[in-house]
């Protein structure tokens, strides 16, 4: 099979397109067919090295990055149960998704809908429990919420949005000069004054979403309410 290898940590020039053999899985594992694949952070950073003291994600060069991907089972070990040769499934948190082939704990694997495209469900992975995590754990939105997303316009951002809308919370995010507010189930707004956020949403807001201060210099932290939340979104 081809997979994409990181041969050493650096840049991108450290990835090479490498001949493998197929894995078989094992115990409690299931060979994926991988149709997509997503491109995430966190493979970056385990590229250049930032993750290589990682006792969670192991990896020494040369290694097969990738976190999350999308394709159909092909093949089970001994001891799976839920899932058969055909399904098609879409995981992460599971390393080597840049191969035509992947071995990948069973439990890690959830089928995904007939109407769902494979591109769809890959992308939806790591942004789409982060985002689901951030507003139904971490911060569980509520109907009568405001929420300020700074990362709005990434795709964990739009996410978010779409999340928040869903539990009923108005949420809204700058961009561009501007800040977008969206009001369920209307699509939303834009206001033109992105400098005073205080201004547009009306009220303090009890949760503010935003990039670590090294990343967005510019806080806003006169839109919090008393005793609210930051969340810092890496």
């Amino acid at each position: 099979m081809k997979a994409v290898q990181v041969r050493d940590y650096g840049g991108s020039d450290m990835l090479a397109l490498a001949d493998m053999d197929i894995p078989q899985p094992g115990d409690g594992e299931a060979l994926v067919n991988i149709s997509r694949a997503g491109i995430n952070f966190i493979d970056v950073y385990m590229r250049s090295g930032v993750f290589k003291n990682s006792t969670t994600y192991p990896n020494v060069p040369p290694f097969t990055p990738g976190m999350e991907a999308a394709g159909v089972i092909e093949a089970t070990g001994p001891g799976v149960e839920d899932i058969k040769p055909g399904d098609r499934v879409a995981y992460c948190l599971s390393m080597g998704g840049y191969a035509e082939y992947a071995c990948v704990p069973a439990w890690k694997l959830f089928k995904v809908p007939d109407g769902v495209p494979l591109d769809v469900a890959a992308a939806l992975q790591l942004q789409g429990m982060t985002a689901h995590y951030l507003t139904h754990s971490l911060y569980p939105l509520k109907d009568v919420d405001s929420c300020l997303i700074h990362a709005g316009a990434g795709g964990m951002g739009q996410l978010a949005i779409q999340l928040a809308k869903m539990r009923g919370a108005r949420p809204a995010g700058p961009g561009r000069g501007r800040i977008g507010v969206f009001h369920p189930p209307a699509p939303g707004r834009l206001y033109p004054d992105a400098t005073s956020p205080a201004r547009v949403l009306a009220r303090p807001v009890p949760s503010l979403w935003r990039r670590p201060p090294h990343r967005h210099p510019r806080p806003q932290h006169s839109t919090l309410a008393k005793a609210g939340l930051i969340v810092y979104i890496l």
